[in-house]
């Protein structure tokens, strides 16, 4: 299965979205269009997002651990190794004006 690209809205602009997800709370807005801007995976190791508590984490030795001292840690293989909420961060990239059918129009800025 082909990973779905993920977006920024202003909807909620810490957090990223499939295009179904965006569109639909356009629907829910009776919204006809809204911008948006590409996701793009930020490959800074210092840092990660952690889906158990929904929140940046640095890494050690400047951040909180995240392994066996952490409450939710669930390793991927039930075993050891990388937790299962271990996620990535992203930044915005190029920006869309979105319509309501879903296509992506580029915004001349």
């Amino acid at each position: 299965m082909k990973k779905q690209k993920l977006y920024f809205s202003y909807f909620d602009e810490e957090r990223v979205y499939t295009l179904n997800w965006i569109i639909d709370k356009m629907k829910e807005r009776e919204l006809s269009e809204c911008e948006v801007s590409v996701a793009i995976r930020d490959t800074d190791k210092s840092y990660f997002f952690c889906r158990a508590d929904q929140e940046v984490r640095i890494k050690p030795p400047e951040g909180v651990p995240c392994g066996k001292e952490c409450c939710d840690y669930e390793p991927r293989n039930g075993k050891s190794g990388c937790c299962k909420f271990r996620g990535f961060c992203y930044e915005p990239g190029e920006e869309f004006k979105l319509s309501i059918d879903g296509k992506l129009t580029p915004l001349v800025v």
